[in-house]
């Protein structure tokens, strides 16, 4: 057995019967039929053709992604990937300002997608005393701004299916906060979040708000680094809250604020000009399982499940954008990153609806 071909699926030997089967019904309506099928190209060697052409594409993907499938799973999750492939090669073919491809979500159908790593709809947010608006727009706005150029943004991490974008959100947002006031940039830990914010309202992996993890950190001396307290609820298990390690402090913050006004890309943008910003999303449509590259601008929805983290936006561009910083890891979108553009109101995929940032 060839590394990385587990076997040959039962359901390419299920589908070359049929193949079969095909053929055999165009060789009685060549003899039958008054149009000459026996003159015509071979529509079941251009199935044949065909199917080879996407079992080989399967193959290809199941060796780069490290896929393993129980004979029985093989037939199912090759078919749901066939379906994603035609529509990624639509999507494409319409020159959108976005690009879609393959990674790991690639071979999961939109409700499996949405089961393993978004939350529901979460509750409204926690009440918390706005910064003025007058301190806002007081502000300077750069036409565009990227705090991973000024050294206040740690690598991309991955959340496993572990619904965990609230913690890695929030951790994200007080590593920011925390290097633009002069401390060293250190990766915060969301293990410690997910584990121990409980009586503050979260759900662990099941989900939860930026707004409750900042109510955490300030209820308690704050929070550890990712090296003390590493990250290991990826496969959707809450570990016990592990207090010797939440002791170890690396950073603290003393307050949290909500962009104010909501549904306002003047307000985001200028909480963003201070600091990286926790947002809410809509992430369980398929810009963002195939997401590649580009500028989302619309058919994402705003009912919000999933929280990333907003590092920047570029307002000089043709389709002026955020920069938003997620949770899956490297390998998916532009190295875990992605761009929403900058619209008007609730914002493309809810970007502007719930947002939220830690205070020193």
């Amino acid at each position: 057995m060839e590394p990385g071909l587990l076997f040959t699926p039962p359901s390419s030997n299920k589908a070359r019967k049929t193949l079969l089967a095909l053929s055999g019904i165009l060789g009685v309506l060549c003899v039958i039929s008054v149009v000459s099928y026996c003159n015509q190209p071979s529509l079941s060697a251009s199935a044949t053709k065909q199917y080879q052409f996407e079992e080989q594409e399967f193959q290809d993907y199941m060796k780069r992604y490290h896929k393993q499938y129980t004979p029985e799973e093989y037939e199912s999750r090759f078919y749901i990937f066939t379906q994603n492939s035609a529509f990624i090669r639509i999507h494409n073919s319409l020159n959108k300002s976005w690009t879609l491809g393959y990674n790991e979500f690639t071979d999961l159908s939109p409700e499996e997608f949405k089961s393993i790593y978004l939350q529901t709809t979460p509750a409204p947010r926690i009440p918390a005393k706005p910064l003025s608006s007058s301190f806002e727009k007081s502000l300077k706005i750069p036409l565009t701004i990227d705090w991973r150029t000024q050294g206040a943004v740690t690598p991309v991490g991955n959340q496993g299916s572990c619904k965990g974008g609230w913690a890695f959100a929030a951790a994200g947002a007080i590593e920011g906060v925390w290097k633009i006031a002069g401390n060293p940039l250190v990766a915060l830990s969301k293990e410690q979040l997910v584990s121990c914010s409980s009586s503050y309202g979260a759900d662990g992996c099941n989900g939860g708000l930026p707004e409750q993890a900042f109510e955490y950190v300030i209820g308690n001396p704050g929070l550890a680094s990712d090296k003390v307290y590493p990250f290991n609820s990826g496969n959707g298990i809450v570990n016990n809250c592990v207090p010797t390690l939440a002791s170890q402090t690396a950073a603290s913050i003393s307050g949290y604020a909500n962009v104010a006004p909501v549904d306002d890309p003047a307000a985001l943008i200028a909480a963003i000009t201070q600091q990286p910003i926790a947002v809410g999303v809509e992430a369980d449509q398929y810009v963002w399982q195939y997401y590649k590259t580009g500028v989302i601008t619309n058919n994402c929805g705003t009912n919000i499940n999933h929280f990333a983290l907003v590092v920047g936006y570029n307002n000089s561009a043709q389709v002026p954008y955020y920069i938003v910083k997620n949770s899956w890891g490297a390998n998916w979108g532009m190295s875990g990153y992605l761009y929403i553009a900058i619209g008007s109101d609730t914002g493309v995929c809810g970007i502007q609806m719930l947002s939220s940032y830690p205070t020193l």
